[in-house]
């Protein structure tokens, strides 16, 4: 039995080539080969594709940062002139038409600036210049002249008033939340909130300001929209189905490329959207 096993094993040796036993393992070892380099290319370009994956995140990122960063600035050098003009007295409280005049000038330079108002503390009068359905408007409430209602009012070519365009009543100057973190704090804050003239989600930067003998005579505002943020964002590319969204650490959101509203509707009033209660799913 073992003898023929043997037979058969030398039978079957000895009619492969000696050629077939070098070529085999040569071919063995270049399909190895082949494979080990099919990995590594395969890892090395799943390698490549995060690299270019992240370097193409960190360059939306700061582009958005530059653009937002460079948006902010705006207020900032126009709360530092007006300050100025107030202080030197160029500007004062007991002459609301050249407020008015100046504010205007101001926001009519400024495509980017919303409104530009000013809260008078004693007189608890506001005034300000602002955009309406991208058209300038003189906004104004007064204790006395108006009975605290919100009027804006048409401005003709050369900034003076004209009709009467909408009115609010029950405007609380002093409760407003860019008055208010600027009194209390006495320094120049960001508020972010809605609106209370055009009912949608803005910034303002505010700023006390003083007389030349460091009285305190109300607080300054300059008001931005958020979206033309937004807009900007929607003309960011992440590929095929990214999104972009600036988010506060509460969760608020404050912008995105979406195109979703940053707030929501409850009866009248409008409330902050978290996004938690988005209605985008990859968030």
């Amino acid at each position: 039995m073992i003898k023929n096993k043997d037979k058969k094993m030398k039978k079957l040796f000895s009619s492969i080539s000696l050629r077939t036993v070098f070529v085999i393992p040569f071919i063995i070892q270049i399909v190895s080969a082949v494979g080990i380099v099919s990995y590594l290319s395969f890892k090395n370009s799943q390698k490549a594709i995060r690299e270019i994956t992240q370097e193409l995140r960190e360059e939306i990122t700061s582009r958005a940062t530059q653009y937002v960063g460079d948006y902010l600035e705006i207020p900032h050098t126009i709360n530092t002139l007006n300050d100025s003009a107030f202080n030197i007295n160029i500007l004062n409280v007991k002459n609301p038409e050249k407020i008015r005049d100046y504010f205007w000038e101001q926001v009519k330079l400024t495509p980017k600036i919303n409104t530009i108002q000013i809260g008078i503390h004693e007189q608890e009068k506001y005034i300000g210049v602002g955009r309406t359905d991208g058209k300038l408007v003189y906004k104004i409430s007064d204790p006395l002249t108006t009975q605290r209602e919100f009027q804006s009012y048409a401005i003709d070519e050369r900034g003076r008033p004209t009709k009467k365009v909408s009115g609010r009543p029950n405007y609380q100057m002093r409760l407003r939340p860019w008055y208010q973190e600027s009194f209390q704090s006495q320094i120049s804050t960001w508020s972010l909130y809605i609106f209370f003239s055009h009912k949608t989600l803005g910034m303002t930067l505010s700023k006390p300001v003083y007389n030349e003998s460091g009285k305190l005579l109300g607080v300054t505002g300059i008001d931005i929209t958020l979206e033309e943020i937004g807009d900007f964002l929607k003309n960011l590319r992440v590929g095929r189905t990214g999104k972009i969204f600036i988010i506060e650490r509460d969760g608020n959101i404050v912008a995105s490329s979406t195109g979703e509203q940053p707030f929501l509707s409850q009866g009248e009033d409008l409330v902050r959207l978290n996004a938690t209660d988005s209605q985008i799913s990859t968030i």
